[in-house]
Protein backbone atom coordinates (compact mmCIF):
# COMPACT_ATOMS: atom_id res chain seq x y z
CA UNK A 1 0.00 0.00 0.00
CA UNK A 2 1.52 3.65 -1.08
CA UNK A 3 0.59 6.37 0.80
CA UNK A 4 -0.29 9.32 -0.59
CA UNK A 5 1.64 12.68 0.65
CA UNK A 6 -0.62 15.17 2.67
CA UNK A 7 -1.35 18.53 1.43
CA UNK A 8 -0.94 21.41 4.28
CA UNK A 9 -3.48 24.16 3.33
CA UNK A 10 -2.48 27.35 4.89
CA UNK A 11 -5.87 28.99 5.89
CA UNK A 12 -6.16 32.58 6.00
CA UNK A 13 -8.59 34.35 8.67
CA UNK A 14 -12.05 34.37 7.08
CA UNK A 15 -11.60 31.95 4.50
CA UNK A 16 -12.03 28.76 6.19
CA UNK A 17 -14.34 26.33 4.62
CA UNK A 18 -17.10 24.56 6.08
CA UNK A 19 -18.30 21.51 5.15
CA UNK A 20 -22.26 21.65 5.62
CA UNK A 21 -24.09 18.04 5.95
CA UNK A 22 -26.26 18.06 2.80
CA UNK A 23 -29.78 19.53 3.24
CA UNK A 24 -32.87 17.74 3.76
CA UNK A 25 -36.30 18.93 2.37
CA UNK A 26 -38.85 19.14 5.29
CA UNK A 27 -41.79 17.16 4.66
CA UNK A 28 -43.99 20.38 4.79
CA UNK A 29 -42.40 21.33 1.04
CA UNK A 30 -44.23 17.70 -0.21
CA UNK A 31 -47.57 19.10 1.31
CA UNK A 32 -50.77 20.06 -1.11
CA UNK A 33 -50.96 23.49 0.65
CA UNK A 34 -47.09 24.61 -0.12
CA UNK A 35 -47.49 23.20 -3.64
CA UNK A 36 -50.76 25.29 -4.13
CA UNK A 37 -49.33 28.15 -2.25
CA UNK A 38 -46.18 28.13 -5.10
CA UNK A 39 -48.85 27.56 -8.12
CA UNK A 40 -50.41 30.44 -7.32
CA UNK A 41 -47.63 32.51 -6.57
CA UNK A 42 -46.25 32.18 -10.29
CA UNK A 43 -49.20 32.52 -11.38
CA UNK A 44 -49.62 35.76 -10.07
CA UNK A 45 -46.33 37.18 -9.81
CA UNK A 46 -44.92 34.97 -13.31
CA UNK A 47 -42.64 31.70 -12.98
CA UNK A 48 -39.05 33.89 -13.10
CA UNK A 49 -36.78 34.57 -10.21
CA UNK A 50 -37.42 37.85 -8.38
CA UNK A 51 -34.12 37.53 -6.57
CA UNK A 52 -32.70 41.25 -6.50
CA UNK A 53 -29.61 39.77 -6.78
CA UNK A 54 -29.70 37.49 -9.42
CA UNK A 55 -26.58 37.89 -12.23
CA UNK A 56 -27.85 40.34 -14.87
CA UNK A 57 -26.31 38.09 -17.89
CA UNK A 58 -28.62 34.68 -17.05
CA UNK A 59 -31.92 35.14 -18.48
CA UNK A 60 -34.83 35.09 -15.14
CA UNK A 61 -37.19 32.72 -16.32
CA UNK A 62 -34.08 30.12 -17.39
CA UNK A 63 -34.31 26.74 -15.83
CA UNK A 64 -36.71 25.39 -12.51
CA UNK A 65 -38.21 28.16 -10.32
CA UNK A 66 -38.17 27.88 -6.67
CA UNK A 67 -40.72 29.29 -4.09
CA UNK A 68 -38.15 30.27 -1.40
CA UNK A 69 -38.95 31.78 2.26
CA UNK A 70 -37.74 34.65 3.00
CA UNK A 71 -37.25 34.11 6.09
CA UNK A 72 -36.76 30.49 6.62
CA UNK A 73 -38.89 27.90 8.74
CA UNK A 74 -36.14 27.33 10.66
CA UNK A 75 -35.49 31.41 11.91
CA UNK A 76 -39.59 31.39 12.28
CA UNK A 77 -40.67 32.40 9.19
CA UNK A 78 -44.62 32.02 8.38
CA UNK A 79 -44.41 28.57 6.63
CA UNK A 80 -47.88 29.72 3.82
CA UNK A 81 -48.02 33.48 4.29
CA UNK A 82 -47.41 34.62 0.18
CA UNK A 83 -45.14 37.83 1.49
CA UNK A 84 -42.74 35.34 3.11
CA UNK A 85 -42.30 33.82 0.11
CA UNK A 86 -40.02 34.86 -3.22
CA UNK A 87 -39.50 32.56 -6.51
CA UNK A 88 -35.63 31.87 -6.93
CA UNK A 89 -33.78 30.65 -10.04
CA UNK A 90 -31.81 27.60 -8.91
CA UNK A 91 -28.85 29.56 -8.76
CA UNK A 92 -30.17 32.06 -6.47
CA UNK A 93 -31.93 30.12 -4.64
CA UNK A 94 -28.69 27.64 -3.55
CA UNK A 95 -26.74 31.01 -2.94
CA UNK A 96 -29.37 32.03 -0.76
CA UNK A 97 -29.45 28.54 1.08
CA UNK A 98 -25.70 28.25 1.66
CA UNK A 99 -25.38 31.73 2.97
CA UNK A 100 -28.13 31.48 5.49
CA UNK A 101 -26.89 27.67 6.65
CA UNK A 102 -23.17 28.80 7.26
CA UNK A 103 -25.02 31.56 8.98
CA UNK A 104 -27.03 29.19 11.49
CA UNK A 105 -23.72 27.17 11.62
CA UNK A 106 -21.51 29.77 12.81
CA UNK A 107 -24.08 30.83 15.30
Amino acid sequence: MTLQPTRLFKLRPGKAKVTLPPKQAKPFYLSTEWKQLIAVIKHNRGNRCHDPDHPSDVPRSKGRIYGDHIVELNDGGAPLDPRNVMLRCHLCHQRKTVRQRITRFHG
